[in-house]
């Protein structure tokens, strides 16, 4: 018989005992109630995307001019048809984008680019942001990691599922702004709230 085998073989023993069954159960009965949770998935399905991706190609010295502003605490939530120029004295554009059928941004911007996503809250709480598909998220301007091995929502039974990223982030009363740096020309952005009913 191997190891964890016996180990469940014990388990069973043990709680087959009136004794210890009593135990466990009066244990179970003193655990205090835990109040139920609404449980909430919001997909997003507005934002603006700008293309930032090209300025990698004018030089060997670049500058990205969105991170420059997060990095030189000068960001400022953009808005549609918003330029930015770049080294080179090319401009970029803030446009506005939507999701398609099935929840997924597509977009040549989002090969390279960035997208803004405004959250208001209501009050300071913690909610679960899943992205999919990019390489980094600013959280009001804390850098988080992306998730940009998870292309699509569904798999066939024997494919490896690499691209799970589900995070805890803070978000404030008021506005809360997540700037996605994507890299696939594709992104889904869920937030998962669960709150007190």
């Amino acid at each position: 018989m191997k190891m964890p085998e016996m180990i469940i073989t014990q388990l069973v023993k043990i709680i087959r005992k009136p004794v210890i069954s009593v135990l466990i159960l009066s244990f179970l009965v003193s655990l205090p109630d835990v109040p139920a949770r609404k449980r909430e998935v919001k997909e997003i399905s507005q934002a603006l995307a700008i293309p930032a991706g090209s300025f990698y190609k004018s030089g060997f010295f670049t500058v990205d001019p969105v991170e420059k502003s997060l990095i030189l605490n000068t960001f400022t939530p953009p808005v549609a048809g918003k330029t930015l120029r770049l080294s080179d004295d090319r401009d970029i554009v803030w446009k506005e984008i939507t999701v398609d059928e099935k929840g997924w941004f597509r977009d040549e911007a989002l090969r390279g680019g960035y997208v803004y996503i405004r959250l208001n809250s209501e009050r300071k709480k913690i909610i679960l942001l899943e992205g999919l598909s990019h390489q980094m998220v600013y959280v009001n301007g804390v850098p988080r990691a992306g998730n940009r091995y998870k292309y699509k929502e569904s798999f066939v039974s024997l494919e490896s599922r690499f691209g799970f990223s589900m995070m805890p982030v803070q978000l404030k009363k008021g506005r809360n702004d997540l700037l996605f740096r994507c890299n696939r020309g594709q992104l889904l952005s869920l937030i998962h709230i669960s709150e007190p009913t």
